[in-house]
């Protein structure tokens, strides 16, 4: 049986080159489904074993439960295939294409060849009445005409040619039967039948020694691979393509009882086999299915319920003990009700004809004999496609959600079928009765690419379809492949590569003429073509020009590429490593039985390969490269002085079974830098890379450290974190703020309620204010320009100067900063019910996290913007920005609204409302554990927000009469209401922090915050603003600190800016005042431009309090006896204690993580 899919595959030609085994890349493994296969025959043995034989080189399957399941059992057949089962004196055989008979007496573990070295179409057994055995073999091949009955007395050990009375044409050239059977008279005598290719049926009386012919009434020049015979009790029935015939006198005369069988040759349904089980007759019709009749013959009913109708050629029918079984193209199915039902029974058999696939939504999609299989688990398990009566499908796409196939469609005329439930059911949408190979989605429509009628288009779903064939004639009209290119269509002809423009309307003949194109492949930059004549193009204009890669790894059917690699679907899989110039073969396990059955497609999804085969199912690998493997996936630089630089490092090893090569490694961030950036590895070697931190800001810094590479594996990135220094001096917390809503309107205010001022004056209202990072904007959602329900916008705090990012007429509401203020997350139902998107901070590149039915809402970034928490159906889930990892993090009793995530990433807070009480706030960790309930007012307390150092929180309630922003420790307790009562302030948001430097003066002095170890030492930097012009030669500082706390290092104050030459000494002449004199003279006077005018350094007290802080104050700056004009400049020292807690999760406490927790 060689019911393949046609393509543009005519015949099968050798390959016209050596694949050679050169750099292994892959190794294939097949995977467990979809079930099913090319069968050939069925056959139960005396012992309850029952035996499948594979029609095209699979070899043979075992069931022990009656056909249930099946386990391949091939252990010595080489790709021999099973079309015909026997069994004598304790042996089961088995003949086929590939060689002969075999024979196994241990249930299928192994088996022996048994002789003959021709194909072998039939073999049937007979008990004679003195109890001995023989076997006959029906050899040869039907398209040669050639072959003969052969008989074996041993159980197959030898065999005897019997062609007495068997020669049937001038030449002296045996026929091939294809059919045997036998009927016992009871009368002592046994007469053997054979169906011969092409010349009817001949009978023996006398063990095969001689035969005469019974042809009476037969048609003896009706073509046909395969004929049928069959015995019930002594009416035999014959069959070629075309006609049924029975003969109730032993052969001698015929009569045709096709009856109402819808048999048509020329249009695919032709007669296959016919069988008895019972006192029913079955018989098989390509294409169709299965029909019975119960009065031998002379009326017949179709009886498909729950076969593939319409299906590929049913190659045999089987009797196991009591049920009728069917094998055919699709696989093999049982009826255990006489024909009335049937249900698929070829669990475990996993060579399924494979044609394409396609991987859409997280599923693999295959398209089979037996119609559309999805599996969701990569392969492991599958589920079949329902409502599907097409014979065979070609190709599977995608146009969004929807997923149409294509289909041969004759005889039924569903040539294209799609599924708007990712694959569960099918429904038909042809557009003619013609075979459809490709269907692709572009600009709307959806086009379907046929073999003799061009292309169709429809932009209706499949409702109605149009031909466009406007340039497109002969030849042109037969095409095997279409893809979508950007704004154009490229079409693979029988006679050259074809684009459009528009759609299809007009269809220009590339560079690529003459060759039959087979197959099309878009890689980016770059669109692959293959020829049949082994050639492989390249065309890097969107196909209006193509040269060859000067290679050929044969006839290609699908072309892919992955890993810098090209791969090429053959009879084999072939690869290049150097764009086509050179193939080897890359088959390591990809047993496709033999070199005639194609691979007929390969999908990439990331590292992973599929290939699908003609007779083998499906099998995937994974890209042997080289792998990157590191030994940390995070550095941490702690505090780093401005300017100073930090070191790390991180180890690259390459686990992979191929030299690996990393071409970059970028930063995110220029304040740190990787060396060496680029570098080979060989096999199993190691390369430390050295990242250096040279801050140039204050503050918290980070950076992703991208690893370019060619290998596979990861993580490919380094993330990276430290402080440049510590923030300003004073009360942080004080000068924060706090942006919320008054009647649309956006004010901010202290934590204190003082300084309560209003953000925008506009008559629409704005929503939801949310801080960038640096406290210069707020994003919000807003109904300016009459957008109801609302756009994001940002607004500047200071100026208050707006900026539209959205314009959607879906809602855009609950906008908020990434931690870098490089992207927003934000809702919007611009996707057709509520989703999470995230976009460039400046509204670029929005792109939907979430993708579910579900309503989600208020995003809010974490510290460290890898992840985002929102709310989904009123329960709180984080997910990271790049829509994996969806996690719920509450138990959702009741509603639940506003997270926000702490400063240091460990809790988020949010409101409820519980069954039977008030919303309240709530706290819980990230992997929702410890849940808290913070407020239990009877009012509704809603919309919390954290302070920048995670002490406090902001919220919304109206306890005092209406909506109100309070103010409240982390636990609970101190609630605080900031806002005049009844002011109706609603949708809170703490600012981070906003120390600006003071700038007093035209000169200004400052003393540097710093973090010492206890018992260790302090260095306190005393900065300046530009001297060069002052012509300062002398300097006396006064510096105030905490004697219990700090004791000077008289002999290490350093000068900065100084010259080198200036005298200087210090002094304490009262506890707690450090007195510093410098002088140089006025004609050696600082010249240099300002920043670190000295250091000071101090010990710290060893019975220090970890977290105690000093102020440092700058009393006195005498500038050539001329104090600068300023006022007192305050410092802190913070008492540091570094093992205090791993904050940022990646497994080292360091400085860094007690810096967070003191908010610098």
């Amino acid at each position: 049986m060689r019911h393949r899919q046609e393509r543009l595959l005519l015949c099968v030609a050798t390959l016209l080159f050596v694949l050679s085994r050169s750099g292994i890349a892959v190794v294939w493994e097949q995977l467990p489904g979809p079930s099913g296969g090319e069968m050939a025959s069925v056959f139960e043995a005396s012992d309850g074993m029952v035996y499948a034989g594979h029609a095209d080189g699979g070899g043979v399957f075992r069931s022990s439960d009656g056909g249930v399941t099946w386990v391949r059992k091939s252990n010595g057949l080489g790709t021999a295939s099973g079309l015909a089962f026997a069994e004598a004196s304790g042996y089961v055989l088995v003949g086929g294409f590939g060689g002969g008979v075999f024979r196994t007496g241990d249930q299928g573990e192994t088996w022996a060849a048994a002789g003959l070295d021709q194909s072998v179409h039939s073999l049937h057994a007979i008990v004679w009445p003195d109890a001995s055995e023989s076997l006959f073999a029906g050899v040869g091949y039907p398209e040669l005409v050639a072959g003969g009955v052969h008989r074996s007395d041993d159980a197959g050990a030898t065999w005897t040619l019997m062609d007495n009375g068997y020669v049937l044409d001038a030449g002296s050239v045996t026929g091939t039967a294809t059919a045997l059977t036998s009927i016992d008279w009871g009368d002592g005598t046994i007469s053997l039948f054979a169906g011969i290719h092409q010349h009817g049926v001949y009978r023996s009386d006398d063990g095969g020694a001689l035969w005469e012919p019974k042809v009476a009434g037969l048609p003896l020049s009706t073509k046909g691979n395969r004929v049928g015979l069959a015995a019930l009790g002594t009416t035999l029935f014959y069959t070629n393509s075309t006609s049924i015939y029975r003969s109730t006198d032993g052969g001698s005369t015929w009569a045709p009882v096709t009856g109402t069988l819808p048999v048509n040759a020329s249009a695919g349904r032709r007669l296959h086999s016919v069988h008895v089980h019972g006192g029913s007759v079955f018989a098989s019709i390509n294409t169709d299915g299965i029909y019975r009749s119960g009065d031998s013959g002379d009326t017949w009913t179709r009886k498909n319920s729950g076969i593939f109708d319409g299906g590929p050629t049913q190659e045999s029918l089987a009797t196991v003990d009591a049920d009728v079984f069917v094998a055919g193209g699709a696989g093999i199915y049982r009826s255990t009700d006489n024909g009335e039902s049937w249900t698929t029974s070829h669990e475990g058999i996993h060579h399924a004809v494979i044609h394409d696939l396609l991987w859409h939504g997280g599923a693999l999609y295959a398209a089979t004999e037996a119609g559309v299989a999805y599996s969701a688990d990569d392969g492991v398990t599958w589920v079949q496609g329902g409502g599907i009566s097409v014979p065979g499908i070609n190709a599977i796409a995608a146009d969004g959600s929807v997923l149409y196939a294509a289909a041969r469609g004759w005889p039924n005329g569903e040539a294209v079928i799609k599924s708007t439930d990712d694959g569960a059911s099918w429904t038909p949408v042809s557009p003619a009765d013609e075979t459809i190979y490709r269907v692709v989605a572009h600009g709307g429509y959806v086009f379907a690419a046929s073999r003799g009628a061009g292309v169709f288009r429809t932009s209706d779903g499949g409702t109605t379809w149009i031909g466009v064939n406007n340039g497109l004639t002969g030849s042109a009209l037969s095409s095997s492949f279409v893809i979508s290119r950007a704004s154009r269509l490229l079409l693979a002809a029988y006679d050259g590569l074809y684009y459009s423009d528009d759609a299809g309307d007009n269809w220009t003949l590339s560079s690529l003429a003459g060759p039959s194109v087979l197959a099309l492949y878009d890689a980016g930059a770059t669109v692959y073509a293959s020829t049949t004549d082994g050639s492989i193009y390249t065309s890097s204009d969107d196909g209006s020009t193509w040269v060859t890669t000067g290679g050929s790894p044969g006839k290609a059917f699908a072309v892919a590429e992955a890993g810098g690699k090209l791969f090429a679907a053959t009879h084999v899989v072939a690869r290049s490593d150097d764009g086509g110039a050179t193939w080897v073969s890359d088959a390591v396990g990809l047993d496709v039985h033999s070199g005639s059955n194609p691979v007929w497609d390969i999908e990439v999804v990331g590292d992973t390969l599929y290939a699908a085969t003609h007779d083998a199912g499906i099998f995937v690998a994974q890209l042997s490269a080289g792998a990157v493997s590191l030994d940390v996936t995070s550095l941490d630089f702690g505090v780093v002085e401005k300017a100073a630089t930090g070191s790390a490092s991180f180890v690259v090893t390459n686990t992979g079974d191929d030299i690996l090569t990393v071409s970059d490694i970028t930063s995110s961030n220029a304040q740190y830098v990787a060396t060496p950036a680029a570098f080979a590895l060989d096999i199993g070697l190691t390369q430390t890379v050295d990242v250096a931190f040279t801050p140039t800001v204050v503050g918290w810094e980070t950076a992703d450290l991208s690893i370019v590479h060619d290998g596979s594996g990861g993580p490919a990135s380094v993330s990276a974190s430290g402080i440049g220094r510590v923030a300003g001096a004073g009360d942080l917390l004080a000068e924060t703020r706090i942006a919320y809503v008054v009647s649309g309107d956006i004010y901010m205010i202290a934590p204190d309620g003082s300084g309560n001022v209003i953000i925008n004056d506009e008559p629409e209202g704005d929503y939801t204010p949310r801080w960038s990072p640096d406290g210069a904007k707020v994003v919000v959602s807003s109904e300016r320009g009459g957008q109801i329900p609302g756009d994001i916008w940002v607004i500047d705090t200071d100026t208050g100067e707006a900026a539209g990012l959205t314009v959607d007429p879906a809602a855009d509401a609950d906008a908020s900063f990434s931690p870098n203020g490089t992207q927003i997350a934000f809702m919007s139902g611009r996707d057709g019910n509520n989703e999470i998107f995230v976009m460039g901070a400046d509204g670029s590149n929005p792109a939907n996290i979430t993708n579910s039915s579900a309503s989600d809402r208020e995003p809010v970034w974490s510290p460290l913007g890898g992840k985002i928490a929102f709310v989904s159906d009123a329960v709180i889930h984080t997910i990271d920005i790049d829509g994996q990892n969806l996690t719920r993090v509450t138990n959702g009793v009741g509603p639940e609204g506003l997270p926000s995530w702490s400063p240091d990433g460990a809790k988020i807070a949010f409101y409820r409302t519980a069954p039977g009480v008030a919303r309240d706030i709530y706290v819980i960790e990230t992997d929702g554990s410890n849940e808290v309930r913070i407020t239990t007012d009877p009012a509704d307390d809603r919309e919390p927000t954290w302070s920048p150092d995670g002490t406090k929180l902001a919220f919304t309630s109206p306890r005092d009469g209406g909506d109100d922003i309070f103010v409240i420790d982390a636990d609970g307790s101190n609630p605080t209401n900031i806002t005049a009562a009844g002011v109706s302030g609603l949708l809170a948001n703490w600012s981070p922090y906003l120390a600006s430097i003071p700038t007093p003066g035209a000169v200004t002095l400052d003393v540097q915050d710093d973090q010492g170890q206890i018992g260790g030492t302090a260095t306190i930097e005393i900065t300046t603003t530009d001297l060069s012009d002052r012509n300062v030669g002398s300097i006396s500082l006064s510096l105030t600190y905490d004697d219990t706390l700090l004791t000077p290092v008289i002999e290490n104050t350093a000068f900065g800016v100084i010259p080198a030459d200036w005298a200087t000494s210090q002094n304490v002449d009262t506890p707690g005042q450090l007195n510093i004199s410098m002088a140089g003279g006025l004609l050696n006077p600082v010249v240099d431009p300002g920043g670190t005018l000295v250091t000071v350094k101090f010990d710290v007290s060893a019975t220090a309090t970890a977290g105690a802080t000093s102020p440092l104050q700058l009393t006195r700056a005498d500038l050539n006896e001329g104090l600068v004009a300023s006022a007192t400049l305050p410092g802190t020292f913070t008492v540091l204690v570094l093992v205090i807690g791993d904050v940022s999760g990646n497994g080292v406490p360091t400085a860094y993580d007690a810096a967070w927790l003191l908010d610098f």
